[in-house]
This record gives structure tokens, C-alpha cells and sequence, in this order.
């Protein structure tokens, strides 16, 4: 469960459907005065916590969070250190190179591990979430031009079988 940077993370959001309540560090910490998330960010409806390691979580596991939060709440961990996604594109031209596709991934800021393809299909690996989940939502802007949506998820995060040549092949 640890991220890239050696912590785990839980997000911890309201159940609460028409509009939410915010969940904040500080009803946490009243509750388990000890903590020392290693960071944590508040988001608009949820928490986000970052610890050295898994006992604390564990820990936040074992505590009534619905009374503590005074509202039920969903737990769920984040940035697995396994984690590694592949955002599936149809219907890219065979005639843009991958390395294009690479610098319009960059100038979005979006850190990817592989880029490949096969005929007009584009297969970008993910290790982070976030990252994955902006993908998913923003496709690919190919120079400000066109934008390259994200094929829908059916299985499409099974092993995927890579050319490792990289080479474009015409199969016409």
C-alpha cells in the first residue's frame, strides 16, 4: 500500500449524497491525538492522509469514524506502490509518432511509464493515480489541436502485451 515516496495513504470521505459534509484532520486527530501524518491534504469533500506506515492506518481503521466524523464516512486506501494502469486510446492516427504523443503527455504534465501501440491503438502506463485518474478525464491534447479520449475500461487493464521495437507497422 506504500506510494512512490514510501507512504501510505487513506482518503477518507462522507457518504453524505446532496451535499457532503467536509472531513477534516482535525476531528481525526481529536480522536487519535498521536497521529503525525507525514502530510495530508484537506480536499473539498474528504481527507487525504499520508503516514510513514501501515499501523497507523490501521489503527484510523480500528476507530468508529462515522461518530467521530458525526456522519458516515467510505475509507478507502490510495497509490498502491503496485499500482500501474494502462489508459487505453482508439483512433489514433498510425501517422503520429509515439514520441510526439510522449511531448504532448509532458506538456500536460502528466508522468507516464510507457507509451506504446499497436496499429491505432495507443497504450499509456500509469504508476500513480493521480495521474491515471487526469488521463482518464483529459485524453491526450495533441498540440492544442485535437484531443485523443480515453477508450471506455472492459478488461483493458490486463496484461497488455508490448511492441518492444516501438516500431509503427502499416498492415494494410
Amino acid at each position: 500500500m506504500k506510494n512512490s515516496s514510501g507512504l501510505v495513504s487513506l482518503y477518507i470521505t462522507s457518504c453524505e449524497k446532496d451535499i457532503p459534509a467536509k472531513v477534516t484532520l482535525s476531528q481525526l486527530k481529536a480522536a487519535m491525538p498521536n497521529l503525525e501524518p507525514a502530510s495530508f491534504v484537506e480536499t473539498t469533500y474528504g481527507l487525504i492522509i499520508n503516514l510513514a506506515n501501515d499501523k497507523d492506518i490501521r489503527k484510523i481503521l480500528k476507530l468508529d469514524l462515522a461518530k467521530i466524523f458525526g456522519k458516515p464516512v467510505q475509507v478507502v486506501p490510495l497509490f498502491s506502490g503496485q499500482f500501474k494502469k494502462i489508459v487505453t486510446f482508439r483512433d489514433v492516427p498510425w501517422c503520429i509518432r509515439n514520441e510526439e504523443l510522449e511531448i504532448c503527455l509532458k506538456k500536460q504534465g502528466i508522468n507516464f511509464g510507457k507509451l506504446s501501440r499497436e496499429k491505432a491503438v495507443i497504450y499509456v502506463e500509469v504508476a500513480d493515480f493521480p495521474n491515471f485518474q487526469r488521463l482518464r478525464e483529459e485524453g491526450i491534447n495533441f498540440y492544442d489541436s485535437v484531443v485523443f479520449r480515453a477508450a471506455e475500461d472492459i478488461g483493458l487493464n490486463d496484461e497488455v502485451t508490448y511492441n518492444a521495437d516501438n516500431i509503427i507497422q502499416c498492415y494494410r
